[in-house]
């Protein structure tokens, strides 16, 4: 058995299908048995194909290397696995304990300086990456 490449069969359809039909073979009668042949409707290979070129655009427009950009998401992970809202409370407001600064809008320097840095943090030190740093920098910018 020859084993075509994706949608080959699908895309070649009208060319078979005129092929034939001068054999007194009816033209829909054609186009089912080949579908049926491959176990797929045109439907289904339409959204398969389809679905695999949205797929590959979205993984050539998120791939741009640029990696200034931090995630939302992964420094709201950051601040809630870290115990952070223990001190800087949970909408990073300050002053649940130990006096902890509000850390609404604070700059990226300042959280790997306290985080990571030389300035004293009593929540301890972390060993965070630079993106990291600045993913839960977007988190706290987007509170209010």
């Amino acid at each position: 058995m020859i084993v075509a490449k994706r949608g080959f069969i699908f895309r070649n359809m009208p060319l078979l299908a005129l092929l034939f039909c001068g054999c007194g073979t009816n033209f829909d009668e054609i186009l089912s048995q080949s579908l049926a042949a491959t176990g797929r409707t045109a439907l289904d290979i339409f959204l398969t194909d389809f679905a695999n070129a949205v797929a590959d655009r979205a993984e050539d427009d998120s791939d741009d290397g640029d990696d200034s950009d931090g995630d939302h998401g992964t420094g709201e992970a950051i601040y809630v696995s870290n115990g952070c809202g223990g001190c800087h409370c949970a909408d990073a407001s300050g002053g649940c304990a130990l006096d902890a600064p509000a850390l609404l809008d604070v700059e990226v320097e300042t959280l790997d300086e306290f985080l990571r840095g030389d300035t004293p943090h009593t929540g301890g030190k972390y060993d965070l990456s630079d993106q990291e740093i600045l993913d839960l920098q977007v988190y706290l910018g987007g509170l209010e």
